[in-house]
Parts: structure tokens; sequence; C-alpha cells
């Protein structure tokens, strides 16, 4: 039940990115289940980590995705346009979580959210912290979503090679169609000054997005590269 309710509400959070209105308003069906559900089990861990994961997510929706249509992503987001209610909401569901002692990857995955978060308060991400919480999550979900994720907290706190080398290792029928393995891919050749292959690599991520927000973020970023290999 958990994991079709979240289904539901990654779908909406990818629909927000791409200005489809209707379907972004599953995210709100999607916490309403998740609040029945812990209304009817008010014990289970993982219930209150899951809609603590949501409501952290959907603080952050409009910094995300401005009406103007652009795509922001996280670390470029401001925090100040996050929702502050819904972040004490989530924090005080994920305090109720922990204290129950039955870890599980939706309350790993709130976790990394409140890290995120704590820019709100003008704090730093303490990027050892995340990497410890991926590698967690690594543990209850060995998806290459995670991996990806993963990969980033990698290339912050240990270095861009090693990232690329973690990704380098996901079998190619894995990673053929997944767009975010390809940005994240061009991104770090990017920072290497491997130009070329970032350009190649933001091709085929552009591509793969659906998201005209997000499609134009990335084009920007391949612009960027392409004048860079020209100086």
């Amino acid at each position: 039940v958990l994991d079709a309710i979240y289904a539901a509400f990654g779908t909406a959070w990818d629909a927000v990115a791409g200005g489809d209105t209707h379907r972004a308003s599953l995210a709100d069906e999607a916490i309403w289940l998740a609040r029945v559900v812990v209304e009817a089990l008010p014990q289970h861990a993982e219930s209150l980590g899951l809609l603590s994961l949501m409501r952290f997510s959907a603080a952050r929706t409009r910094a995300r995705a401005p009406a103007d249509g652009r795509y922001v992503p996280l670390d470029a987001q401001d925090p100040t346009g996050w929702d502050q209610a819904a972040i004490l909401e989530a924090e005080q569901l994920l305090e109720r979580a922990a204290a129950l002692r039955q870890p599980g990857r939706f309350q790993t995955e709130a976790a990394i959210q409140s890290l995120h978060v704590a820019r709100r308060r003008g704090l730093a991400v303490p990027p050892g912290a995340l990497l410890q919480l991926y590698d967690a999550l690594w543990h209850y979900a060995p998806t290459i979503g995670v991996l990806v994720n993963r990969a980033v907290a990698v290339a912050n706190t240990i270095g861009a090679s090693q990232a690329l080398r973690m990704l380098d290792d996901v079998p190619d029928e894995v990673r053929a169609s997944y767009q975010p393995w390809w940005a994240l891919r061009a991104h770090l050749l990017a920072g290497l000054g491997q130009q070329d292959e970032a350009q190649r690599a933001y091709d085929r991520a552009i591509g793969l997005t659906v998201s005209a927000g997000a499609r134009e973020f990335l084009l920007m970023r391949r612009q960027d590269v392409s004048a860079s290999s020209t100086l």
C-alpha cells in the first residue's frame, strides 16, 4: 500500500515540473491517503516515514517549479520559498517514526530530505551525513534512482571521478533510458573538463526529458559546456 501511494506521489512530482496541473493534483490525493494509513496505524514507523517524506517534498513544490515554468534543481532553490508549516509537520512525523526504532526505506528518505531543508534555517547540508544516509538507503532500496543520488553525494564528498566510476558500473540495459543517469554523467564530465563527452551525455539526457522546464534547464547547461569548449 505504501509503495502504491508513493508511486502516485512520484507521478505527481514529475508532473509538477512538466506543467501538468491535472496529474499534479495526485500529490494531494497521495498525501491524504498516507494520512489515512497513519491514522489507522499510528505505530507503524514506515507509514509515518512516508507521510514525512511527502510533506518534505511538497514543501518545496513552488520553489522547484515556479509559475514561469522553469525547473529549479534542489541546490539552486531559494529556501525562503519553502513551506515552513509543511516542513515542521514533516519533522514532527519523522521524530515520531524514529522513536519507534523500526528503521526503513521511507524514514531514511525522509531523513535525507530533513538534511536538505536545514538550509531553511541557514545551515549547510553536511555532505558526509548525506552520503551515510544514501548508503543506508541503498541497503533498503538498491535501485538505479538511489544509485544516482548516492553518486551525487559521493561526488560532493570523495570526488567526481569516483562518482563517475559508480555510474559507469551500471549495466547498459539499466541506464540506457534512465534520464537522471545521463544528466548526472553529463554534469560530472563537464566538471572534469571532458566537454565533448559531456555534450554527448547532455544530448542523450535532453532527448529523454519529457518536462519542458527540465529540458530547457539541460539545454542551458549544454550551451555552457559548448561555450567553454570553444574558448
